[in-house]
């Protein structure tokens, strides 16, 4: 995503050369028309066809309306005259919390190396052939818009990954550029240089050309309205924890079926129907019983190897990640054991905080707090160093006024079983209602971002469980978000 709208940020560099030109810009960054968001960028360009982008910028966000928080972000990215990267600085800062990456490309490599705030360091190589930085994207389309289509590599600085991309050029005339970058995204660039808007539908979000005072006139974005797949359902839900049986409609428009993973242990599929785009599918979710069967770990079975790997966020093989394991797990081989041992460690030692950005296993470690995303990912980080198959799953969670977007994983102990690290539990009711699994994050991402201010819950009837005890009546529900307190 275009480094006006991505939570991208760097090291300002303050380097200037005797010759050099110098034109400016400032994007308003909104959702909705909620502006929340600006980026600055300055384009110095140096004798012999160098040039540096120095880039700075500001976002605030509430994270579903309960946790203002505000991000900034500085960066200068040096490149030749071909517009292929050379190196670059790049800083963020989040709370009490610092993150400083450097890069240098030498013989088709990018050598990087990030420190934090706490002093800790990492270093890193990545291939910087036929790779650009993200922030030359549109004066790379500039150049290339006579070839109306074309295929590129971007290095992202958020992310610290290559993201491959496509573009088509859309429209040119005398004054701007237009184009569609990645299938979605709408960059308008002037033909004097500079982005003039990026739109990008799925998020009904825009970056637009303004004056430096009116991009700085920003407002806390509220989340909740839907950016994080906040639903407010049709139909009562009284106790989902209590809940034997509920059905429930889930509809959207203009997403394949085939994208979604809905069935799991509780959750089945009765019907589903199309028309127009607009798609309609009847989930059954009951309350079921979980218990292990004497599975031993690892697991000894063929077709899991994605399921135990590592990502830019799960890292089963880091030391501190197979230290904590080793802690937790001391000489148990059951892997349903080591699961439930997990659990308790991680409702002992992990706080949840409803941070925006999204931290690594060792960060998560390190920080003890994050928010659904860093449970499930600390969570198969050492379930995986166990040798056991974990996915990550995206779905929604009830709670005391809507339902939520929410990450958690399942579990495969002979069979795959859901389980919530955030509550620290297996999940056993229609409390959660899957939408997709993956073996990584990003995996589960495409699908979010289709269902942004698409997505529809409709519960057509409530069977409660009057058995259940209070112990067993796990709320997760504090205001609008999830907890670990047990019902009364």
């Amino acid at each position: 995503m275009k480094h006006a709208i991505a939570v991208a940020v760097g090291l300002f560099a303050f380097a200037a050369l005797c010759g050099a030109q110098e034109h400016e810009y400032w994007l308003k960054i909104e959702r909705n028309g909620v502006g929340f968001g600006w980026e600055h960028t300055r384009i110095v360009s140096f004798p012999g066809g160098q040039r540096e982008y120095r880039i700075e910028g500001l976002k605030k966000i509430d994270l579903i309306g309960l946790s203002p928080q505000e991000i900034a972000h500085q960066g200068a990215f040096r490149v030749d005259e071909d517009l292929r990267p050379l190196s670059f600085g790049f800083r963020v800062q989040f709370r009490d919390r610092e993150t400083q990456v450097n890069g240098q490309c030498l013989e088709g490599r990018m050598r990087l190396s990030t420190v934090e705030s706490n002093g800790e360091k990492r270093e890193r190589e990545l291939n910087c052939r036929d790779v650009f930085f993200s922030v030359v994207l549109e004066d790379l389309i500039l150049r290339r818009a006579g070839e109306k289509s074309f295929r590129l590599t971007l290095f992202d600085p958020s992310s610290k990954q290559l993201r491959p991309t496509e573009v088509r050029v859309t429209r040119t005339d005398a004054t701007e550029v237009e184009a569609q970058v990645g299938g979605t995204d709408h960059y308008r660039i002037g033909r004097a240089g500079g982005v003039r808007e990026v739109r990008i539908p799925t998020l009904s979000m825009r970056a637009f050309r303004s004056s430096s005072e009116d991009a700085r006139n920003i407002a806390y974005l509220d989340t909740a309205d839907g950016l994080t797949l906040t639903v407010r359902a049709t139909g009562d839900l009284p106790n989902p924890f209590r809940a034997k049986k509920v059905p429930i409609a889930v509809a959207w428009r203009n997403v394949s079926p085939e994208e979604f993973r809905f069935e799991d242990k509780r959750q089945r599929v009765l019907r589903a129907s199309a028309s127009d785009g607009a798609h309609r599918v009847l989930l059954d979710l009951s309350r079921t019983d979980i218990r292990g069967n004497g599975i031993a770990a690892p697991v000894r079975a063929s077709g899991f190897s994605e399921y135990l790997g590592e990502d830019e966020y799960i890292k089963p093989a880091d030391p501190a990640v197979r230290r904590q394991l080793a802690d937790i797990r001391g000489e148990e081989t059951d892997a349903y054991a080591i699961v439930k041992r997990i659990l308790e460690w991680m409702q002992a030692n992990i706080r949840t905080d409803l941070i925006v950005e999204t931290l690594s296993a060792p960060e998560v470690l390190e920080r003890r707090s994050g928010k659904c995303s860093e449970h499930a990912i600390l969570f198969a980080s050492l379930a995986r160093a166990a040798g056991i198959p974990v996915k990550i799953v995206l779905g929604e969670a009830a709670t005391s006024r809507s339902w939520v977007g929410h990450l958690w994983n399942e579990v495969w102990i002979g069979e795959w079983l859901p389980v919530d690290p955030s509550m620290a539990s297996f999940v056993v009711g229609p409390s959660h209602l899957k939408l997709v699994d993956a073996p990584t994050v990003a995996g589960t991402q495409s699908l979010r971002m289709k269902l942004v201010d698409n997505l529809a819950l409709e519960i057509l009837s409530f069977e409660e469980d009057q058995s259940a005890s209070s112990a067993e009546l796990k709320t997760g529900i504090v205001g609008n978000t999830y907890t670990r307190s047990l019902s009364e």
